[in-house]
């Protein structure tokens, strides 16, 4: 019982037959007096974004310029617990369990997240594979809006007939046309249905 994790630490010893931790299964054991302790990855906020750039980059330093504001993100880490992504193969975090390349758009309710890759489209409201996180606002509508990511990467909002209302950054917005999206956009649901948008570059 001398070998050692370097993820898991001095505390958790494991027997001689053991080659590799069980829990990280990228580690190899090592003799305890070997032992070096790695601390883990601090999960830092992403840079302030710039209008008009991406992650916050000066104009001819990165991929180029995002109207919408997209964050970039470290493909060594993982864009939602911030762990280290142990092999360039991996697709999936170990840690979180959540894919490594993020969505398009991830919105954040209080209730829960949607997330939308390019391409698609996601309906919110209290039916459908979202209705978990609406269930406790009466008055936001069994269809209240969609919202989507074309192809092209352009993320937008479109509100459903409904009487409460849809709104952009408390500003309600007609169910006659699509509205774009940027980072950092708030959208609300009724009364009290508000999530955070959040764009991730691709």
């Amino acid at each position: 019982m001398n070998w050692r994790c370097e993820e898991c630490g001095p505390d958790v010893a494991y027997g001689d037959e053991d080659t590799i931790c069980p829990i990280h299964m990228w580690c190899e054991l090592v003799p305890a007096d070997r032992l070096v302790r790695r601390e883990p990855p601090v999960r830092q906020d992403p840079p302030p974004i710039v209008e008009g750039t991406i992650g916050g980059a000066r104009e001819g330093s990165g991929p180029g310029p995002a109207p919408d504001g997209a964050r970039a993100w470290d493909r060594s880490l993982c864009w939602n617990c911030g762990s280290l992504r142990p092999e360039e193969t991996n697709v999936e975090c170990l840690r979180c369990h959540r894919a490594l390349v993020p969505p398009r758009l991830l919105l954040r309710f209080p209730a829960g997240e949607i997330e939308v890759q390019p391409g698609t489209t996601a309906e919110l409201g209290r039916v459908g594979p979202h209705a978990r996180i609406f269930r406790n606002h009466p008055n936001v509508s069994r269809r209240h809006a969609l919202v989507g990511a074309d192809p092209d990467g352009t993320v937008w909002i479109r509100p459903l007939p409904t009487p409460n209302g849809t709104f952009l950054d408390g500003v309600e917005i007609p169910d006659t046309d699509r509205h774009q999206i940027r980072d950092g956009h708030t959208i609300r649901l009724a009364l009290h249905a508000e999530g955070l948008a959040t764009l991730y570059a691709r």
